[in-house]
């Protein structure tokens, strides 16, 4: 069976009234990474952005929430303690929010950074999302540089990619922004192309597990 494993960044607020309906009417599960991007935030107000208490009704709908760290710095351009810090931000809220420790990560911008793999390592973060559009390369995994498709609507060529992945039965991870994504057009994919996507992610067979459950299951068979 295919595997495809959905994520978003940034907690834009489209993605919870737009995409989280078509997620449930296909009972696919997906995993948000979370910056402190809160309409409400003291470090960077999104205008699209989600409330902070929005990050309640993910969890409490069955979503996962990962981090983004605390305000999207480039992890390239700081420390190994100062990725930690970044990361360790982001604990702290959901904490204070009551909800459960994240395990998984994505790198801001999507490039690998060495020095936020080794912070998540000691962090004891089970896996990290890059920005690579690939399939996984099951005969040599690096949990800590999983590649993900970033899917835009000015980039169709993108989707294509993934299906002609999932075709030859191979795993991928995508990465989404806004639905729409009004403040970032340059990775806008509209409501209506979600849904075309979701479904024929469906018709194709998929399993769409949360980023920790795949990463589970890469350790059972690994």
């Amino acid at each position: 069976m295919p595997t495809a494993v959905i994520t978003f960044d940034d907690v834009v607020r489209s993605q919870l009234d737009n995409a989280v309906p078509i997620l449930q009417k296909h009972s696919f599960k997906a995993t948000f990474f979370v910056c402190d991007w809160f309409c409400d935030s003291p470090i960077h107000p999104l205008k699209q952005g989600m409330f902070r208490k929005d990050l309640q009704t993910l969890h409490q709908l069955g979503f996962e929430l990962g981090n983004h760290t605390r305000d999207h710095a480039d992890p390239a351009k700081l420390s190994v303690e100062e990725n930690m810090a970044q990361v360790s931000y982001v604990e702290e809220m959901f904490r204070e929010e009551g909800l459960p420790a994240p395990s998984v990560y994505a790198y801001p911008g999507g490039p690998f950074a060495a020095t936020a793999a080794e912070a998540v390592k000691r962090l004891g973060y089970r896996a990290a999302r890059t920005g690579h559009p690939l399939p996984l390369d099951m005969e040599a995994l690096d949990l800590y540089n999983l590649p993900s498709y970033l899917l835009c609507d000015d980039r169709p060529e993108g989707f294509q990619s993934v299906v002609a992945a999932l075709k030859e039965g191979k795993s991928v991870i995508l990465t989404y922004h806004g639905i729409p994504d009004v403040e970032h057009p340059w990775c806008n994919v509209s409501p209506e192309h979600f849904a075309q996507q979701m479904q024929l992610l469906a018709d194709l067979g998929c399993d769409c597990p949360a980023f920790s459950d795949f990463v589970n299951q890469l350790a059972i068979h690994n």
